[in-house]
């Protein structure tokens, strides 16, 4: 019942002494049973070594892999954001800032703003006029997203929306939209649609009107929904929770 494991090493222009040390790079993890020299290809020459698994390595390999898995199904599951994150995100009425009193320490150029307007309206056309969710429209979004974050990474006071942001942008991404099923990229469109209007009003009331009086009220809902947005694409249950799906 040994466990064997069969390694080919075809070095190039190396001496004798390499290929030792080559070989005893490997061998702790393994009882060396049988070393073979072969001939290669011309001037190559060829080694083959077999091994056979140390009984107590077997054992903390199988250990090993065993938490490997419960801690890979424990991640998973875990999906949902951290409720203790989310309640210091829910700032109480005396840590709030209103959104002219910010105005005085922070405040984005009009350029920029209309920037933002731009490719924000870009994103919103993609996302309503077409019907499915394309590769396009994600890369849309998340160029969007990234102009949202040269914004929110120039203060302090949005540390915690511009990591929900920022993470969101590192899943689109990676994203490969055609992996999802139809169910789910209609429900991936649905919540990327909500932030970007979320976003947009956001930006309006802080900004632009100034008729906020927390500059925060966004921060806790668009965390948890970016959130749940990864849930969605690593096929993760989402509980039915009324605090769940919260746009604005």
């Amino acid at each position: 019942n040994n466990e064997y494991i069969i390694i080919q090493i075809t070095p190039k222009d190396c001496s004798n002494q390499e290929i030792d040390d080559c070989i005893n790079e490997i061998n702790p993890s393994y009882d060396l049973i049988k070393l073979n020299a072969t001939l290669g290809e011309q001037s190559r020459p060829g080694v083959d070594i077999l091994f056979t698994k140390n009984p107590k390595q077997k054992e903390e390999e199988k250990n090993s892999n065993i938490e490997k898995t419960a801690e890979t199904k424990e991640s998973k599951q875990e999906s949902k954001i951290d409720r203790e994150h989310l309640d210091t995100m829910h700032y109480g009425d005396h840590e709030r800032v209103s959104a002219v009193e910010f105005a005085k320490e922070f405040s984005v150029d009009s350029d920029t703003i209309a920037d933002l307007n731009d490719i924000e309206q870009e994103a919103t056309d993609a996302l309503y006029l077409k019907d499915k969710l394309t590769q396009e429209t994600i890369d849309i979004v998340a160029s969007t997203l990234k102009n949202y974050m040269r914004i929110l990474n120039q203060t302090i006071e949005f540390q915690d929306i511009a990591f929900a942001i920022g993470s969101l942008v590192s899943l689109l991404e990676t994203l490969v939209i055609d992996e999802l099923n139809s169910d789910k990229s209609d429900e991936f469109k649905a919540y990327l649609t909500g932030i970007v209007n979320d976003l947009s009003q956001w930006k309006e009331h802080i900004f632009i009107y100034q008729n906020t009086n927390d500059i925060h009220y966004l921060d806790a809902s668009l965390f948890e929904n970016c959130k749940t947005i990864e849930n969605i694409v690593n096929c993760v249950e989402i509980e039915d929770d009324e605090d769940d799906l919260e746009f604005f």
